[in-house]
Parts: C-alpha cells; structure tokens; sequence
C-alpha cells in the first residue's frame, strides 16, 4: 500500500471483519501518521446517519524499507512481533493505568494491522515539556513498566530479528558508523533537515568522537551483545519514545509501537524511557540537570518496586539492573542527539544543552551512576 486510496480500499476490503455497514460511507478522511518505521494512516468513515468509523492502519512498505529511512531495510514480518507485544500486555497488565490500543486485525500477509483510532491526543513528550511537576505521570509508567516486565521473564524465546537489526543503530553506529550516520541524516525522505542544523549535527558529532568516543564504545559493544545475556530476561518494547505514550481522556497512557520488541534486558526499555524525560525536560523547561536527576530516581525506585513484586532480586542484582538502565539512558541519550533519528516529539535542543547532555550520557555509561555524571556535566559549564 503506498497512497491514500491503497489504505481506504484495505478497510474496505475488510468491512465485514471490522463491522462497518454494507453501503458506501458519505465522505471518507485519510490521516498519514507514518513514523520512522512503517507506514501508518488514519482512516475515517462518515455515513449518512451520523454513524462514524475510525480506524489506525499500519503497513510494512515493500522490502521491509523503512518509512522514513528507504535506504534501510528490515526484515518484514515485524508487524507480527507488534501482535505478540499488544496481545501479552493485554494478558498480563490488568490494572488499567496504561494500555495499548485495541487491535482490530491483523493480516500477515499483507502485513498490516488495524487498530483502534484513540483520537488526536498529547503525547507524554508534550506533557513533559510543559508540566510543571510531571512526577505522578512518570511513576504511573513506572509501575506500568515494572510490572510488565515483572510477568515476562518467561518468555526468554521471542526473537525478533527487527529488533536485532536496530540495535546497533541504538547503541553502536552512532560511534562505530558515523558517515553512515550522516548519510541517513541527510537523505531522510519525509524531511528535509536545514544546512544549519546539520551543521550543529556534524559539530556535536565529530566532539563527541573526539571527547568520549574510545571511552564509551567499548561498553556499548558490550551492551549489544549481552542485551540478551543478562538477568533478568524479559519481553521489552523496543522503542518507547515519548511519542510512544498517548494520554488518555479518562486519566491514563495509552502505549503505541511496539513492532520492534524482543527478549531481553528490562535496561534498554527503562534506559529508553529515562533519556527522553531528561531531553524533554531540558529542551523547553525552566529546569537544571540536578531535578531532572531527582525525576530519574524516583521512576527507578517505583519501577524497582512493581518489578520486585513479581520477581525476586537480590540486592546486587538490583544495584546493577540500575546500573545498566542508566547506561541504556546514555546510550538513547547518545543516538538521539548524534544518531540517525532526533528525539521525536521535541524541539531542536540549544547546542550547549546538547553538549552537556552528550558529557552527561557518556558518564552514564562508563559508570551507571548519575553523581559521577552530574559532577561530569558541571565541569563542561552547565548547570
């Protein structure tokens, strides 16, 4: 499916599976939502007796190119691994707080899948850059996060090759590949990245090979290859971004995305989470690293508790689990500001900013300890 039209005849096709009425629908609305990865539409029906259907339809495009990057491909069938994720969370996370949408239909062959349309909502990237005291939210996710993981330590079997492929992207290419890096900056097919920017992308990048590259590099090799060596194990989203999480009418988060998840460290979800609540709040708050910091121990000791109660760790393994989802908050840290894809959801953050995030994560990764990187931060002049 590559237009509009492609999307609007899918639903049509599959009127029956997803209850729509036998006659023509007086006018027809076609949204593209597409990210990163996949294309994705939303598609409204209107009929004439003032009925409505709303339905978000995403689609692999051919090859498995990505959406946004078509000069990489992954593998095809991650729609499926969506499926699994969506399903499990629904099985096993009954609480309500946060949920994923409802899944309508799925076609393999085709690869697509139909979800429920939540409607035009704030993302929690949004709430983050303007909330005064996003405290509740966080440990709202905190809890969400602690105990999904928590109930999927056995299922040590999924293998998502998708996710496979994008972990170096994450955690090693932006050091190990960094022309490939540029080449992907400036080749994006839905945005056209000003010369100026881009000039402040190859300035960030090439000081912080200079700065920390041999520093860091060697941890993150070895993040990549023990992401599924490590305990505990656990079915992981893969890419929660703040634009990942929807806020809800009725108070709580709706969870999207979630083709790339594998089996593997709860680090790389929680790490994830945290290097976007840094970024969003130091993009556009009236705010310094140090509350940022408070903010990121609180939602490790609220995910420490949910996870504890359905999984028991001894002291030691805790102490390094949080070691290494810090780790993870530098390497996501490192890949939004000099990878290929920029933090989604937030504006450009200011060049000084961006430095003392990039001297910040590089210390978080080298020691998992957030006081070495603060007092790391204040030695490259900024609060």
């Amino acid at each position: 499916m590559k237009d509009d039209n492609d999307f609007v005849q899918f639903i049509v096709d599959q009127r029956e599976k997803l209850g729509l009425p036998e006659r023509n629908p007086a006018t027809v609305f076609v949204q593209n939502l597409s990210g990163n990865i996949n294309r994705v539409r939303r598609v409204r029906f209107a009929y004439d007796d003032d009925r409505n259907f709303s339905f978000v339809v995403k689609h692999v495009p051919e090859g498995g190119k990505l959406e946004r990057y078509p000069e990489v491909s992954f593998p095809i069938d991650r729609l499926r691994f969506e499926t699994i994720w969506n399903q499990t969370c629904r099985e096993r996370v009954r609480d309500g707080e946060v949920r994923p949408p409802e899944l309508l239909y799925h076609d393999e062959e085709f690869e697509t899948l139909v979800f429920e349309d939540l409607g035009k909502l704030p993302s929690v990237a949004t709430v983050l850059r303007t909330a005064d005291a996003p405290g509740l939210l966080l440990e709202m996710l905190a809890r969400f996060l602690g105990t999904f993981h928590g109930s999927t330590t056995d299922l040590k079997s999924i293998d998502n090759p998708s996710a496979a492929h994008n972990r170096p992207f994450v955690l090693t290419f932006p050091l190990e590949q960094p022309e490939l890096i540029k080449q992907l900056w400036r080749r994006r097919s839905n945005d056209v990245i000003p010369s100026e920017q881009e000039n402040d992308l190859l300035a960030h990048q090439q000081w912080f090979l200079k700065t920390y590259g041999t520093q860091v590099l060697p941890t993150l090799r070895n993040m990549e290859k023990s992401f599924k060596n490590c305990y505990p194990q656990c079915l992981t989203h893969g890419d929660l971004h703040g634009e990942s999480f929807l806020i809800l009418p009725e108070g709580g988060v709706a969870v999207l995305d979630a083709e790339l998840c594998d089996s593997g460290t709860p680090a790389f979800d929680v790490g994830t989470v945290l290097a976007h609540v840094v970024a969003a709040r130091m993009s556009s708050c009236e705010t310094d690293l140090q509350s940022v910091v408070v903010l990121l121990e609180d939602f490790l000791n609220a995910y420490e508790l949910a996870l504890l109660h359905s999984l028991v760790l001894g002291g030691k393994t805790l102490k390094a689990l949080r070691a290494d989802c810090l780790r993870y908050t530098g390497a996501e840290l490192i890949r939004r500001s000099i990878g290929a894809a920029p933090f989604p959801g937030i504006p450009p953050i200011a060049h000084s900013t961006v430095r003392a995030l990039l001297a910040f994560a590089a210390t978080l990764i080298c020691h998992g300890n957030v006081s070495i990187a603060i007092d790391r931060v204040a030695k490259v002049g900024y609060r």
